[in-house]
């Protein structure tokens, strides 16, 4: 249950610090987001969207005891965000730059696998385990 524990706060800090940063990044118009906005397409009205929600779904995600259907639907924000980037990447700048993305898909795949994995209340547990982890 530690080793589950450990797979989850660190995935879900490492993806909420990259998210929180990017986001905040969005929200300043950094140079470089705004230069790979302009290569993709996108309009830059874009970056106060995208910027505000990927820093409220990160801390939707640190927040030990949110609303579980809340963190679901911040689980389910940052996948869409993840493969729509991917597949926008992929098409404008090619499949290089698209697989990048793989990496952060990766880190919220496991940081929601471990999030379920903790909360599952027919999981058994081994008798010297603390109760379920209400993240």
């Amino acid at each position: 249950m530690k080793t589950l524990k450990i797979a989850y706060w660190a995935s879900t800090c490492l993806f909420c610090g990259v998210f929180f940063m990017t986001g905040t990044l969005y929200l300043l118009h950094a140079q470089s987001m705004v230069t790979k906005f302009h290569e993709i397409g996108f309009p830059l009205y874009i970056l106060n969207l995208i910027g505000s929600l990927k820093i409220a779904g990160a801390i939707t995600l640190l927040v030990p005891r949110a609303y579980p259907r809340l963190k679901e639907w911040a689980y389910a924000g940052f996948v869409f965000d993840l493969v729509g980037a991917a597949w926008c990447h992929f098409c404008v700048q090619g499949f290089a730059q698209g697989i990048k993305l793989l990496l952060p898909i990766t880190v919220v795949a496991v940081s929601y696998l471990t999030y379920h994995r903790l909360n599952d209340p027919t999981a058994t547990q081994h008798p010297d385990a603390d109760g379920p982890l209400a993240v």
